[in-house]
């Protein structure tokens, strides 16, 4: 067993997400359409919303990688829309579904995992009480979450404004303009 048939079972049920209900996504349907026996698919998942979390793990690990690795701000934030344009029908599926909480539970610490370890490389030794530093993460994660699901239910979304919306936000900028007189 190998953690390419992990990852093989997570991105299929990402394609099956694309048409279809996560209610009407069977462990059945999913190991039919992987080539592989139920034993294995339980050999690494409990059942789907695992696979789900699993999918969200692996999508913070990609983007942490590519945002570690930007030149700047920008290039990071469109690194992290990019993958929420690539999964937008999943997404709005999983938010229509009766797992919607669950699914927003496995968002929320993925994309707080993810602000974490950024902030901790961008800040090593931020001069802030652990309270605070909670609280600037938590803002932020439920603001994304706010935006992501704003935009992927959007047919008109726009990837540009949103990132420089939001690279705005991060640095400030957006609150410098409403303090000037």
């Amino acid at each position: 067993m190998s953690k390419d048939t992990k990852r093989k079972i997570a991105e299929q049920l990402s394609e099956l997400l694309k048409t279809k209900n996560i209610e009407d996504i069977t462990v059945k349907q999913l190991v039919e359409a992987c080539g592989i026996s139920r034993q294995t698919f339980y050999y690494y998942y409990e059942n789907i919303l695992n696979v789900v979390e699993y999918s969200a793990e692996l999508a913070v690990e990609q983007g942490i990688q590519e945002s570690l690795t930007a030149g700047d701000t920008r290039t990071a934030v469109r690194a992290f829309l990019t993958h929420v344009v690539k999964n937008k029908a999943a997404i709005c599926r999983l938010m229509e579904s009766s797992y919607r909480a669950e699914c927003e539970h496995i968002f929320r610490q993925g994309i707080h995992t993810y602000l974490t370890k950024l902030f901790v490389k961008k800040f090593p030794n931020p001069q802030l009480p652990p309270s605070d530093i909670h609280a600037f993460l938590s803002f932020y994660t439920y603001g994304l979450i706010g935006l992501i699901l704003e935009c992927s239910t959007n047919s008109e979304f726009d990837i540009d404004l949103l990132v420089d919306q939001i690279c705005r936000l991060l640095t400030g900028e957006m609150k410098s303009k409403l303090d000037r007189p």
